[in-house]
């Protein structure tokens, strides 16, 4: 039930954005006789799913993660819902939401199998809902998030998102926040509603989505890389700008490339204080050995020259999108604590090496940009006019604006501005 719940809300989402503009329905003779499912790869929702052959699995590959679902009304009749689809394909397979991995079944038997599933079941008819619905939808789930940026934007704030930046080379109007959203894994969900508050609110070039793709902590963690995939293809489709958010020092202890890295944060701090001296120059930061240096510096900085050339190649490879900069990650790996990861990619021989235009934590950018974070539940978040500086970089994790987690949030009256960099990791 579940499945066949999760596949017709694809349907209402296709239906429910009024700016997406979608071919006229077919008849099923003609989808199967001009092989529509064969048309250029775009996805909605980055949702695939993969027929092994049996229609079952197929539906059951459905993800439930979706919004929308207030745009459906209980109905008896579920061959109206088979009618809707039928009339519907051609969107199914302009998009191809629907990938078969086995070219020999015929679409009809898709066809066939799928209706005998659906008539199976007491389901519900989905019914055209308008743009204004999915946006209510989405203020319902984020409140404080929708009126904090509504407040922000009626104060005279103007959002930007961080290939702005670039193409300003790194300096900004006045009244501009540069809107930055770190998106783990338990952020997606809340993500999705932002971005329909933002795209409608203000526009898809207010901010920035740097997505935690192929982090080495969360190897192991079952579908995670595949739902960062979905997450990025959402962001794309929808033309967000979307960025990696990284942690080279994860990169680098996860290569085996030095024992060091694996060492206690006493240890590991104990060699660095004692042996290297970081300063920053005005324009980035260098790190030079004032004794032994036992890390093999100009070693690490080129290993790390090459694990960011892979990551951007394997970024580039699954998701179609270049790389333009990155957003360090507090990890809590214990070099981190130590040499930081906004540090390392500010270094001079890594900032000016190419392989990226920023990270978000570089000097050039918060020489121009006053830092927000709403890491440690900042004072701002529940006070919109404790936001005063007029050149702004925004940190916003989705899931810390959760409906539910006020209380927890707004208790805090310090932090109004922090440097995560130094205190702020997350």
């Amino acid at each position: 039930m579940k499945s066949i719940f999760s596949i017709l809300i694809i349907f209402v989402f296709l239906s429910c954005n009024s700016n997406y503009i979608l071919p006229e329905p077919l008849t099923l003779e003609q989808i199967i006789s001009e092989k529509k499912w064969y048309q250029e790869d775009k996805t909605i929702s980055g949702l695939f799913f993969k027929n092994n052959g049996n229609v079952y699995d197929l539906l059951e590959d459905c993800s439930s993660n979706l919004i929308g679902t207030s745009c459906l009304t209980n109905s008896s009749d579920s061959s109206i819902i088979f009618e809707y689809i039928s009339n519907n394909i051609t969107t199914i397979f302009q998009y191809k939401i629907l990938e078969c991995t086995d070219s020999t079944l015929s679409l009809e038997k898709i066809i066939y199998n799928a209706k005998n599933e659906i008539l199976s079941f007491t389901t519900q008819t989905p019914v055209y809902c308008q743009q204004e619905q999915l946006f209510s939808r989405a203020i319902e789930q984020m409140p404080y998030y929708y009126n904090f940026i509504k407040s922000l934007k009626e104060n005279g704030y103007q959002f930007k998102n961080f290939n702005y930046l670039v193409s300003n080379n790194f300096s900004c109007e006045d009244n501009t926040i540069v809107m930055r959203h770190d998106v783990h894994h338990r952020d997606i969900n809340k993500a999705r509603y932002m971005m329909i508050i933002e795209k409608e609110l203000l526009d898809v070039e207010s901010s920035t989505y740097f997505v935690m793709y192929n982090f080495p902590p969360e190897y192991s963690y079952n579908n995670y890389q595949q739902d960062y995939i979905n997450f990025i293809q959402d962001c794309s489709f929808l033309g967000f700008d979307v960025q990696p958010h990284i942690s080279i020092n994860d990169l680098i202890q996860s290569s085996g490339f030095s024992e060091y890295w694996n060492n206690p944060i006493d240890t590991l701090m104990g060699y660095f204080n004692n042996n290297y001296f970081l300063y920053n120059n005005g324009l980035n930061y260098d790190l030079n050995v004032i004794k032994n240096d036992v890390f093999s510096i100009d070693s690490v900085v080129n290993h790390a020259k090459n694990l960011l050339l892979e990551y951007n190649l394997l970024w580039q490879s699954t998701t179609g999108l270049n790389v333009d900069g990155y957003a360090s990650h507090g990890s809590s790996t214990p070099m981190n604590k130590v040499l930081n990861n906004a540090y390392i990619l500010d270094l001079v021989e890594l900032e000016s090496s190419g392989i990226y235009n920023y990270d978000t934590y570089n000097t050039k950018i918060f020489n121009e940009l006053k830092y927000y974070s709403d890491g440690y539940s900042a004072s701002w978040m529940s006070n919109y006019q404790l936001v005063t500086h007029s050149k702004i970089q925004m940190l916003v994790h989705p899931n810390v604006w959760d409906n539910s987690s006020k209380n927890y949030l707004f208790d805090n009256e310090s932090n109004i501005c922090c440097d995560t960099r130094i205190t702020c990791p997350k």
